[in-house]
């Protein structure tokens, strides 16, 4: 079911693509959710029934058009959500109101142009903050953001219909942040919404769970991927949108990422890394480890890092499934048949947790690579 609840996904950054033409720009200027006109249809059911639920989460992997789908959504309260069944025509008969096909509102429409600028009176925006001293972005919303939450919430709207709050990487809220959103769930006020968007729906408490719809928002088809793909690399080969796709599991903003960061050639690298034997060129590790390790080459790492677990995880696929690999790493058929599918089962686990240590504790890279390629040899001697 499309509604139901997703188990808990580690993917990437939520930035689906807009139209031909322009770019990646963040979701809030978004004009178009391409690939998800069935949980559009939905979301402007509930908007259209007067029914409309206080609290919602967007659920589903990174890059799919969670975050699109909320200020879609909240632009169209604000345009719209005043908007009456009936109202009184020519000797006060009640006329029905005309209502919207979709959620769009014009891109000239003050609307648009003000959730654009962030500048809507009624609408709040939370997310994680970035670090003033390093630059990056904290690793969770903050407590003290979310607190300002149920104040917002409770005013009066400006503008006479909804107060939405939008809250992104909701999952990223740790267990203080996330009761003290209970106390707006607990009690909501009228004509105001909460829309929590997650990519790891695990990791929000069950009592917020409770007193939300969740919708469920799925990973992109292969051909609306392939599109939405093309608008930024229209002349990308068949083959490798196809790879790319499987990579980024239907996540058009993953497939865009991995592309930008080098992914595709990346792959050929960590291939002919792994290729046949299963006894990796140390020389070779050696040199790659170094050039990740350099300034400036995060993108590269990063790229590295979603090949490594992809590729490894389709060999355990392909292993507890008895099927062939992906086109894309079919020479490592060799590989595949050196270990065993507890093997894999165990080097895919230990390769996830050996990247999210280093990341998180923001270790050597080097060290995370030459790790990486150790994985395999430490299964061996096991």
């Amino acid at each position: 079911m499309l509604f139901d609840e997703f188990e808990d996904e580690d993917n990437f950054g939520d930035a689906p693509v807009t139209e031909a033409g322009d770019g990646l720009v963040p979701p809030r200027e978004m004009t178009s959710c391409t690939g998800q006109e069935n949980i559009e249809s939905f979301v402007l059911a509930m908007a259209q029934s007067q029914r409309m639920p206080h609290a919602l989460i967007f659920a589903g992997p990174e890059g799919v058009g969670k975050a699109t789908m909320a200020f879609r959504l909240a632009r169209y309260l604000f345009k719209h959500g005043n908007t009456e069944d009936d109202s009184g025509g020519l000797f006060g008969e009640a006329l029905p109101a005309e209502k919207p096909e979709n959620l769009s509102v014009p891109s000239a429409d003050p609307v648009f142009r003000q959730v654009a600028s962030g500048g809507h009176p009624d609408l709040m925006t939370v997310e994680r903050e970035t670090d003033e001293k390093t630059g990056k972005v904290k690793s969770g919303v903050s407590v003290d953001s979310v607190r300002k939450v149920a104040p917002f919430m409770r005013m009066t709207a400006s503008q006479g219909g909804w107060r939405i709050v939008i809250i992104d990487d909701a999952d990223t809220m740790n267990r203080n942040a996330q009761n003290a959103l209970l106390k707006i769930l607990e009690e909501p006020p009228e004509q105001a919404l909460l829309i929590l968007i997650t990519h790891r729906i695990g990791a929000l408490i069950p009592t917020i769970r409770s007193r939300c719809r969740v919708v469920n928002i799925p990973p992109l088809s292969r051909a609306d991927f392939a599109a939405l793909i093309r608008k930024e690399h229209p002349s990308m080969p068949a083959d490798d949108i196809d790879t790319l796709y499987a990579i980024a599991q239907g996540s058009a903003g993953q497939g865009l990422k991995i592309a930008e960061e080098g992914g595709l050639e990346m792959l050929d690298t960590v291939l002919s890394l792994m290729d046949n034997t299963g006894q990796p060129d140390w020389s070779a590790i050696h040199k790659l480890a170094d050039k990740l390790a350099r300034p400036g080459a995060e993108s590269s790492y990063r790229a590295f890092c979603d090949v490594m677990l992809w590729t490894n995880e389709s060999l355990l696929k392909a292993t507890a499934c008895q099927s062939e690999l992906p086109a894309g790493i079919a020479r490592l058929e060799a590989l595949k048949i050196q270990y065993s599918l507890e093997d894999w089962i165990k080097i895919c686990e230990t390769l996830r947790d050996h990247f999210e240590t280093f990341t998180r504790a923001n270790l050597d890279k080097r060290q995370a690579v030459l790790g990486a390629f150790g994985i395999y040899q430490d299964r061996k001697a096991a």
